[in-house]
């Protein structure tokens, strides 16, 4: 065969990439526990049901945005392994006239 009929040629083919021998040293300095907090505009994607009149559709899609506030902390038993809390709270409120009250607040937890 000559040199220019070799269209691909691959050295050592079949052995193990030495990147997959390599052993990963664990680490004994991480941390322990993980606080997290989380705040902002929230939209919620929900549809709204085919069934509801026109009024209260345009009501029920003011409550859709709002704003959120959130926390979670992780307590690590191993550096991949953790248990935690989290908590979620969605605020909103509308002014629409078809409630019964002038206007609404409606919090979700």
């Amino acid at each position: 065969m000559e040199l220019g009929d070799v269209e691909e040629y691959t050295y050592n083919f079949g052995e193990t990439p030495e990147i997959l021998n390599y052993e990963f040293e664990k680490s004994k300095n991480y941390k322990r526990t993980r606080f997290a907090l989380n705040t902002g505009y929230s939209y919620r994607l929900a549809k709204i049901a085919d069934n509801i009149p026109a009024p209260a559709r345009d009501y029920y899609k003011s409550l859709k945005s709002g704003c959120h506030l959130g926390f979670d902390i992780s307590f690590f038993t191993s550096e991949t392994l953790a248990f935690g809390l989290k908590y979620n709270l969605f605020t909103s409120s509308s002014n629409n006239s078809y409630s019964n009250k002038e206007s609404s607040r409606v919090n979700i937890e």
